[in-house]
């Protein structure tokens, strides 16, 4: 091959450009020796082929790993659903030792949640399951949360 930008593709037979390759850095020239497109085909023609050895080799790693798939879990959780780093989740772990609200200490039994306004989606702290369950069930109105309290005072000697 005399163009350095270019590669034969051992899948297919085509000529083409080397952004067309994946990476691979036990070759000497540092590109898998088939195409994205050809991997692709390939890849999931023996999906097809193994789903059944596929699953089971997915659920047996699953059941082996059980505590690692879970936090794995939480992390992409984090990641889409907040736009969480691990970095950001650590900071705010490190900043809320217990939940902002009720006061009581993170642990193994109490896990915190994240609390995020439900209309700009901004991450506001870490709470306790319980009360970030008292914000969703109050609507995060302020009125409802102060109605409530009047309600308690009410009926606290009766």
């Amino acid at each position: 091959m005399t163009n350095s930008r270019i590669k034969l593709c051992s899948g297919c037979g085509e000529t083409k450009s080397v952004n067309e390759f994946a990476k691979n850095c036990s070759k000497a020239d540092g590109l898998q020796t088939v195409c994205k497109l050809c991997k692709k085909r390939h890849d999931n023609e023996w999906y097809k082929n193994n789903q059944p050895a596929a699953a089971q080799t997915r659920m047996a790693w699953k059941e082996k790993n059980r505590e690692r798939e879970r936090e794995l879990s939480r992390r992409s959780y984090r990641k889409v659903k907040y736009g969480l780093t691990d970095e950001d989740y650590q900071r705010l772990l490190n900043t809320h030792k217990c939940c902002v609200i009720c006061e009581r200490e993170f642990d193994n039994e109490l896990r915190p949640v994240i609390d995020h306004d439900h209309t700009s989606g901004k991450v506001r702290s870490l709470l306790c399951n319980s009360c970030n369950t008292l914000l969703g069930h109050a609507r995060e109105n302020e009125g409802v949360l102060l109605s409530a309290i009047e309600y308690l005072r009410k009926h606290q000697n009766s």
